[in-house]
């Protein structure tokens, strides 16, 4: 991280040239154990619109995000405090995560991240890759951020190294 503590964030972003809705829509993430076991699960209602080729940061409201960009907007939910200390992470290292994105009863994206997130300094993320597909689950295929070119980068409109502010 740059100068502070790492703020764990979901970002959402609208590829399209309208307003996007994402009224009745939910994110819903699966924790699991180094064992395998589903021992957490995190439901974020979102009702609120995307702008046109904008992103919404989604991130704990015990956080600050320093230096967010014009091409995004933020998104605080207490859905996200974590049991850490500071209150400030949910999701911990070392776990696989299963996101799925639904509006009304429709499932519009699964994703399917797996790792242990602790042997790495900076922290880790994941895209989709420049040719979405699926596995045989029907998750998006993610790679690390690292293997993405300049033409589908990772987080185009933000950053990976938002820091809380000091204290």
């Amino acid at each position: 991280s740059i100068g502070g503590a790492q703020i764990e964030f979901i970002e959402l972003y609208n590829t399209t040239s309208t307003k996007l809705s994402l009224n009745n829509t939910t994110l819903t993430m699966k924790l699991f154990n180094k064992t395998g076991e589903n021992d957490k699960t995190i439901t974020i209602p979102l009702n609120l619109c995307i702008e046109p080729n904008k992103y919404l940061i989604i991130y704990s409201e015990k956080n600050t995000l320093n230096n967010l960009p014009s091409t995004a907007s933020e998104f605080k939910t207490s859905v996200l405090n974590g049991a850490n200390s500071d209150g400030k992470n949910a999701i911990t290292n070392g776990r696989t995560i299963d996101i799925t994105l639904t509006k009304d009863e429709t499932v519009l994206h699964k994703a399917h991240i797996t790792g242990d997130f602790s042997t790495s300094a900076n922290g880790v993320s994941s895209a989709r890759s420049n040719a979405p597909e699926k596995d045989a689950n029907g998750y998006d295929i993610l790679v690390n951020h690292n293997t993405i070119n300049d033409v589908h980068n990772h987080t185009p409109g933000a950053s990976n190294y938002y820091t809380d502010t000091a204290e």
